[in-house]
């Protein structure tokens, strides 16, 4: 969704109370920036007026801590991540061309590549302020300035809101639990109230500042860099440039000088997407240092002081282009028991009311993929699809935010096919789920990569097997005509062939959705295909016959034939408006003649006319759909029946394939017996 809003920077440092002002601790920007130089690329290039910024929120868990304490603690254990989303400014149209990173500096951690996606959650503003160095215009203190706000923390809290479909802001955090520290007789005391217990106005930082947690707002600027290989921009942060190079694509230039040399070694030119782009210097320059810490948060440092003026990929991943905001507690709770429940951080107590410590979420889940049973087909839509098991004794709903991300790559060259995200998976404990995603295998690819992980925000997932990858080929379509009869063709000696039997095969899987007025459904899929076939006479055949609703017809001449699919569900009624199955997208014909062999030159293609399928254009019959029976034909012994096979119909759990036959035509006599000789008169 497209929103045009402006955002204005206001930095609150007092509170109004009961008609008393109070000093309360300033907040605090942690981002300084460092010099570099604008480059624009001769290959790959970016404009220094088209940025944007990744934003993640986090509040913490603790309330009655002093702030030296609040930014010594970890980010990821003492404080909630609420999200991320990335703002993007109003003169750049983002379409499904553009890739970005999916995760955050603090998920990057532990990653050493960066899986890019297409159109995730982005929000579309005015007047975000020019990331420095990379942008004209950009200053570190007006960055600053803009993100150290409670009203920009607000508006992003409603972002993330919107983007889980959730009603209000305070949605994102009334369930979590919040620690309140207070002294009695000199022994220190926890409490522990959810936030709805506590109320809005001490967890949110609303305008009038009554919040009793300080909240952190991360922010790292991203640069849309539109590639030199044609295949669309990549709007990334410093971080996950850096992760990219030599996975998704490679920054440098070729004959790089020896500062280069050095730390990324000789530059050969690469093909495909791991073409040299030439943006070296944004990428391992100016962007890593646009913003940078300037002190110790968290347990996160600012760059060392002899990093030098070229950084490498350690230096940018652990130190480049990200800033921090710490919005101060406005208000102090009053240091006493405010009625929530009695909480030991060393010793809970299990068995009645009192929240444990880690108050977080935490699932078992395993992924498996749903193996393909076929190869693939260049051209044709697939559905790949995974199963995902809820190994614990929780239920997992769609608010928990644990998804399936997956990326398609070309096996001989790793470009990236397709990326993604799937909705949010819901599942009971102790059940499985089926997820999928459908794409299109492309022409020229023969190989593919497909890899999926469950991923997660703030739902900690655990588990064994949380990522699943597989290899799969590709064909092209297998393309065939039949030789036209002779007179002087034998019948074979072998003949007549037995023909093969019919297939109607069927696949099953199942889902699960939630909702407050039913709870957990599961949603069983059974889903069966078939095909059938009817032939009749060239109606330009005067010989032909109708006899008692069957046709008779001589041999020589030729029929049509119109084959249709069927799809069904358990219940008999017809697959329609259900994205997770594509229409059959490969048919064939064979032929008794031809011994019902599937071989090239003995079976005939088949095209899609008018939702059946027919035979192609014949060059031999003036461009007519038929097929000719052979002269050889037996009449009598033999109906003539037409096969056909249908394919390319996936499903989450694999691809159907149909085998069915047509009606049969009476052979009486050959097309010799339509002709005579006479004497000329």
């Amino acid at each position: 969704m497209k929103e045009k809003s402006i955002i204005s920077a206001f930095l609150v440092i007092v509170i109004l109370v009961a008609g008393t002002v109070f000093a309360v601790s300033a907040d605090e920007s942690n981002g300084q920036s460092g010099t570099g130089t604008i480059n624009k690329s001769y290959e790959a290039y970016y404009c220094t007026d088209e940025y944007g910024w990744r934003v993640s929120l986090y509040v913490s868990k603790y309330i009655g801590l002093e702030n030296d304490e609040y930014k010594k603690k970890s980010l990821k254990e003492d404080y909630y991540s609420i999200g991320y989303t990335n703002l993007i400014r109003g003169n750049i149209t983002v379409d499904a061309t553009f890739w970005f990173g999916g995760e955050n500096k603090i998920g990057y951690s532990n990653m050493s590549e960066v899986d890019l996606i297409s159109l995730p959650h982005f929000h579309y503003l005015d007047a975000i302020p020019a990331p420095p160095i990379v942008c004209d215009g950009g200053n570190i203190d007006t960055v600053n300035s803009y993100f150290l706000s409670n009203k920009t923390i607000l508006y992003v809290l409603n972002y993330l809101a919107e983007e889980k479909d959730f009603d209000s802001s305070f949605d994102l955090v009334k369930d979590l639990y919040f620690f309140h520290r207070y002294d009695v007789a000199g022994e220190t005391k926890w409490e522990a109230k959810t936030g709805e217990e506590w109320g809005e106005q001490y967890i949110l930082p609303l305008d009038s500042r009554t919040n009793y947690v300080p909240w952190v707002i991360i922010y790292e600027p991203m640069i849309c860099v539109y590639l030199a290989n044609g295949a669309g921009a990549a709007f990334l942060t410093a971080t996950e440039f850096a992760l990219a190079q030599g996975n998704s694509y490679n920054w440098l230039t070729v004959g790089s000088d020896e500062s280069w040399v050095s730390k990324f070694g000789e530059v050969s030119y690469w093909t495909g997407m791991l073409k040299p782009q030439c943006v070296q210097s944004l990428v391992f320059k100016n962007l890593p240092k646009s913003v940078t810490l300037n002190e110790s948060w968290f347990g996160y440092d600012p760059p060392p002081d002899d990093i030098g003026e070229v950084w490498d990929l350690a230096y940018i991943k652990f130190y480049g282009g990200w800033g921090m905001g710490f919005l101060s507690p406005a208000k102090q709770a009053e240091n006493k028991f405010l009625g929530g429940y009695e909480w030991n951080p060393d010793t809970p107590r299990k068995g009645d009311d009192t929240p444990e410590p880690e108050t977080t979420k935490k699932v078992t889940l395993s992924l498996e993929a749903c193996a393909p049973n076929s190869s693939y087909t260049c051209g044709e839509e697939v559905v790949t699809g995974y199963s995902v098991t809820n190994e614990t004794a929780q239920d997992i709903f769609y608010e928990d935010y644990i998804v399936l991300e997956y990326k398609v790559s070309d096996s001989s060259n790793q470009n990236i096919i397709t990326t993604g995200r799937s909705d949010p998976i819901e599942v009971p404990a102790e059940n499985d789920t089926i997820v999928w995603f459908r794409w299109t295998m492309p022409a020229g690819v023969y190989s593919v990569d497909i890899e999926a992980e469950l991923v997660s925000e703030p739902t900690v997932v655990e588990g064994d097997n949380l990522s699943a990858r597989f290899t799969n080929s590709a064909k092209n379509t297998l393309t065939s005509h039949t030789a036209e009869p002779k007179f002087s063709d034998k019948k074979p000696g072998y003949f007549p062939a037995v023909q093969p039997s019919k297939l109607s095969p069927t696949l099953s899987w199942h889902t699960w959705t939630y909702s407050e007025e039913t709870g957990f459904v599961r949603n069983d899929y059974s889903v069966t295909m078939s095909v059938s076939a009817t032939i009749s006479p060239d109606p330009d055949i005067r010989s032909t016959k109708n006899v008692n609703g069957g046709w008779v017809m001589r041999s020589g001449y030729g029929v049509l034939v119109n084959a249709n699919v069927s799809l069904t569900w358990s219940d008999g009624t017809a697959v329609t408006g259900y994205s997770g199955i594509t229409a059959a997208q490969n048919a064939s014909f064979i032929f008794p003649e031809f011994m019902w062999d599937g071989s090239v030159g003995s079976f005939e293609n088949a095209v899609l006319s008018d939702g059946s399928f027919v035979f192609p254009s014949n060059p031999d019959a003036q461009g007519d759909r038929i097929h000719y029976i052979p002269l050889w034909y037996p009449d009598g012994m033999e109906n003539y029946y037409v096969g056909v096979t249908v394919s390319g119909c996936w499903t989450p759990v694999g691809m159907l394939t149909a085998r069915g036959f047509s009606n049969g035509i009476s052979i009486n006599g050959s097309l010799y017996d339509d002709w005579y000789i006479t004497s000329a008169r």
